[in-house]
Order: structure tokens, then sequence, then C-alpha cells
């Protein structure tokens, strides 16, 4: 299994359609869409997921249970890894729920691409810190890569219970 970043949303119906030309299961995981494009990506990939948010640090900033958006933002000003060109927008132990936001909304731009966000949602201690957009995403994949087990028939239930 591998990740593609598409980059940009124009990129990932062209990108579905080639890796299944080379007979790869293709998911995507993308921002709301037009219907358009939305048409483009589902045609070209096996299982689509788009998010009703537009843009992936909106969506975590959103979506993330405030302890964990609170750990991470002092988390990276006790690492010593807030930059100083936001020192102004600094989140503290007293900073409230919207101001952390607001924080993180600028330090996930300055980084955009770094994986911030990403890292926001990897010091999540539990699926339920997460947005739940993305603990369904992560749910779904999982089903079609690691199924359930097929239960058994009824008949071998009752001859084994017997």
């Amino acid at each position: 299994m591998a990740i593609i970043d598409a980059r940009t949303d124009s990129q990932v119906a062209p990108l579905g359609n080639f890796f299944r030309t080379l007979g790869k299961t293709v998911f995507a995981v993308f921002d709301k869409q037009d219907e358009a494009q939305l048409a483009l990506i589902r045609a070209a990939v096996d299982h689509p997921y788009e998010s009703q948010t537009k843009g992936f640090e909106s969506l975590v900033l959103q979506g993330t249970n405030e302890n964990a958006v609170r750990r991470y933002a002092l988390g990276v000003v006790a690492d010593g890894d807030w930059p100083q060109h936001l020192i102004h927008l600094k989140p503290s132990a007293e900073s409230d729920r919207a101001t952390l936001a607001n924080a993180l909304s600028e330090y996930f731009a300055w980084g955009k691409g770094s994986g911030q966000a990403a890292d926001l949602l990897a010091s999540c201690t539990d699926w339920r810190e997460m947005p739940e957009y993305i603990a369904n995403c992560l749910h779904g994949i999982f089903r079609v890569v690691e199924p359930p087990s097929p239960e058994p028939p009824a008949a071998f239930v009752e001859s084994t219970t017997a």
C-alpha cells in the first residue's frame, strides 16, 4: 500500500485513473468539491471520501477535541518549535479554544505541507479525539483492507453447538 499526496484537488482524478490502470485499488480522501470535480473523482477511484469542509487544516481544527488541540499546541511551545514571527499568537495554558484555533490556524498556514496538522492528529490518544470525518475515513479504509471474517453458515453453527 502506498499513500500519494495529490497536492491539489485537480490531480485526484488523474492520479486515481493512473493507479487504476496499474490494477491498484484506489482510495481518495479529499476536500469538499463542486459537482463536476466530484463526478470526475468518483469515476476515477474505487473508494472516494469527500469532506464536507473545504481545507484540511480547518477540518482538523474544527473537529479535533479541545483537549487534544490544547495538548498539541502547548507541546509545540514546550518543544521550542513555535515560530518567532507568530510569537504574538503563542498559545498558553490560559488560551481559550478560539484563541488556540486561531493560533494553530496561522501555524498550519505557515507550515503548509510540512505535516503539522497531521502531527496534531497523530497526537490524539484515541479516535474519539479526532474529527468524526477522519475517524470514519480510517474506519472505512480499514474495513476494506481488513474485512471482517465472514459469519459461518447457520448449519455449521448449529452442528458445532449440538
